[in-house]
């Protein structure tokens, strides 16, 4: 059959818009991860960053995105309190840690609190739909070397960041700093490592000269910079104590870690700091037993540590490189010290000889209204802050008006409008973190308020309804702070301890989450009927009643156990928030601790908790499952949280029929791969489409001959 040019150019274009429709919609990469400063700044290891770029021609919008790390620090928002966050075409968005002074040439789009690992970390960016847009898998891969894994780029020692390349894979950035909010470097460039000199001896009371390239193949003043990673399983420092309360000469020291099982002496190495060196001359005093540690005083070393700032330089007698730390001002009485996580902070404990110990600081999130109006009380929601080792914390508002507050969740009333500059400082006793924003407070009618009003508290006592939980309360408001106080009745749905340390489940006509911050909860189980004391707050749109003692709670019976409400998945919605119900539908995909189920109708995220003991090793796409859990709202959207492993039912596998064998011990059903199910329809479509005209031609054709 002869073709002509028009009916080849027909079928080529059918073809072609079929492989364009047939392209994966998140294969796009719009919006990726465009650089991490996971080593922080020369300023400070604290001042960690991260970018985001837009690759596509037209503006994304980022409400809902959240940016994820796996083990849960940090969790960004990218965008709270309803703002609207765009990236521009081909543009930036910038997060910072903590506060805006991590790069204050640069204006920061997001401010996150939560640190990564200098060890790696795996980083997910997810948009509204809860689709991963883009990951960064810095953990490392099975039979990579310790010097292979974690983060493939970027130098904690020359603060270079970790840049995409414009082709593939990361690079480090060319200077210190990287570049925020700004095209890439062209990378660093790399030479071949050499070997290393002895390094020149340095004179009494100094260090070598600014300029003398290091032993590591390490040149401070080249511009193309040789790299080359700090030795593995060699002793590393440890700990330094610069400033001791007491007598310097007396109380200073530098700590080591031999983290081989093997003992190892350091007879013949060599440490440098800015004011002078020490060589290791005795063997008694130089040896670090497998594992163990090792702390030279200054009395022995004679060497100071500066209490501005200074560098620790631990050469090998071959004259080679092995470690070095660097400090800015030194915190009177506490030690530098490496976590567990290998990073370095100020810590309030010297530990000379012994295992480090260092009290990470609170980790604020904290909700700031934009807006208020004077006159009209607003919340100021602080609930999701907590404190790494569980410590109890102490909060202090002030509200620019002349007004402070010591709950972790106030309800304020401004008398004026203006603006406010509204601070909560949080503290575990060792640690203090302070936020801040300010709040622009618009009068009643736009007129101004008299600063002489004052408020008057008021009792009332009512019978209503909070989330269909029927309340009966006795409630003292007060314009100036704090909500009402309620006396409600229900049936525990889920025990404390599941879902939160600090919270548990209550089920009536409807649901309500009680919460206590210092976790002082009675031994609770599902069906217990209780009685419940306390403050009425929310927290992400869902009711909260706040105790404050044990003694809130009272026990009053035990009934039959709450049951869940049978719901399509695209029943789902905040009218649910609290509520125990039940899902089913096949289990379409799994990341992290999250599992998709899909009934036809819609899909529903499920959260697998800790506490709960559920694995998501033992569940498998393409499964049914019947889902058993409370509903709860996060800025990606609703989620179902199951209480335990009973909560999860998978389906019964289908009896073989008489006379067939199984070489496996179970049935299982292939996973459901939708995008090659409808890759397969559109080509079977495609072709019925090309027969179809094919025939067509043919016929015209002949009908042309005759």
């Amino acid at each position: 059959m002869h073709l002509n040019k028009k009916t080849f150019f027909l079928i080529l274009f059918l073809f072609s818009g079929f492989f364009y429709l047939a392209q994966p919609a998140w294969a796009s990469g719009e919006v990726v991860i465009n650089e991490i400063a996971w080593m922080g700044t020369a300023e400070s290891a604290n001042n960690e960053w991260l970018e985001l770029k837009n690759q596509s021609e037209q503006e994304v919008d980022l409400t809902g995105w959240v940016l994820r790390a796996s083990d849960g620090t940090p969790v960004i928002n990218l965008v709270v309190n309803n703002l609207v966050k765009k990236i521009p075409a081909g543009g930036y968005f910038l997060l910072e840690r903590t506060d805006d002074d991590t790069l204050p040439a640069v204006t920061a789009d997001k401010i996150y609190v939560g640190s990564l690992s200098n060890a790696g970390e795996v980083l997910e960016l997810v948009d509204a739909s809860g689709a991963i847009v883009d990951r960064v898998d810095a953990t490392g891969e099975a039979g990579l070397s310790a010097d292979e894994a974690g983060w493939p780029a970027g130098d904690n020692t020359l603060k270079l960041t970790m840049e995409r390349k414009d082709t593939a894979g990361w690079q480090s950035s060319a200077a210190s700093g990287g570049t925020p909010k700004a095209a890439n470097s062209a990378g660093l460039i790399v030479e071949p490592a050499e070997t290393s000199p002895q390094p020149p001896a340095s004179p009494a009371g100094g260090s070598p000269s600014q300029g003398e390239g290091e032993t590591n193949g390490t040149s401070e003043t080249s511009n193309a910079v040789s790299v080359k990673k700090i030795v593995p399983d060699e002793p590393i420092i440890n700990e330094l104590l610069p400033d001791p309360i007491g007598r310097d000469d007396l109380a200073e020291f530098i700590e080591f870690y031999n983290p081989n099982n093997n003992e190892i002496n350091l007879l013949g190495w060599r440490l440098d700091t800015k004011l002078g060196s020490f060589e290791f001359k005795e063997r008694a005093s130089s040896t670090i037993n497998g594992s163990g540690y090792l702390t030279v005083w200054r009395s022995l070393t004679r060497l100071p540590l500066s209490n501005l700032d200074d560098t620790v330089k631990l050469y090998s007698a071959a004259g080679k490189l092995i470690d070095q730390v660097k400090y800015k001002k030194a915190e009177t009485g506490k030690s530098y010290c490496l976590d567990e996580r290998g990073k370095w902070r100020w810590c309030a404990r010297p530990t000379p000889g012994t295992k480090n110990y260092y009290n990470a600081p609170p980790r604020l999130e904290v909700i700031f209204p934009k807006e208020a109006r004077a006159g009209a009380p607003v919340v100021f929601d602080s609930s999701d802050i907590f404190d790494p080792e569980g410590k109890p914390l102490t909060f202090s508002w002030d509200f620019g008006d002349g007004t402070t507050n010591e709950l972790m969740s106030p309800i304020h009333t401004f008398l004026k409008s203006g603006n406010y500059v509204v601070r909560l400082t949080a503290g575990d006793q060792e640690n203090e973190v302070r936020e801040e924003a300010t709040i622009k407070v618009l009068g009643p009618n736009g007129e101004k308020i008299s600063t002489t009003a004052t408020s008057k508290a008021k009792t009332t006592s009512s019978t209503k309804k909070v989330a269909g939980v029927k309340i009966s309360s006795t409630s003292k408001t007060s314009s100036s702070a704090g909500g009402k106080f309620l006396r409600l009745t229900g049936v525990v749905a889920v025990p404390p301890g599941v879902l939160g340390v600090q919270i548990f489940y209550l089920a009536g006509e409807r649901n309500i989450q009680i919460y206590n911050y210092s976790k002082l909860f009675p031994a609770l189980k599902i069906g217990d009927y209780i009685e419940v004391t306390g403050e009425l707050t929310s927290s992400a749109g869902e009711a909260r009643l706040k105790t404050k003692t044990a003694a809130d709670i009272k026990l009053l019976g035990v009934k039959e156990p709450p049951e869940p409400e049978e719901l399509a998945c695209r029943d789902l919605s905040d009218e649910q928030v609290g509520k125990l119900v039940q899902l089913k539908g096949e289990l379409t995909k799994k990341t992290g601790s999250t599992i998709y189920l899909d009934d036809s109708t819609d899909e529903a995220q499920v959260y697998l908790k800790p506490a709960t003991g559920i694995s998501v090793k033992n569940l498998n796409e393409g499964e049914e499952l019947t889902v058993t859990g409370i509903v709860s709202k996060t800025a990606s959207g609703l989620r179902l949280l199951p209480r335990s492993l009973a909560d999860i039912e998978q389906a019964q596998a289908a009896e073989p029929l008489p006379g067939a064998t199984s070489t496996q011990t179970e049935w299982q059903l292939e996973p459901r791969n939708k995008q090659a199910e409808l890759l397969k329809y559109l080509l079977v479509i495609a072709g019925g489409v090309i027969l179809v005209l094919v025939g067509l031609i043919l016929k015209y054709r002949k009908i042309k001959t005759l």
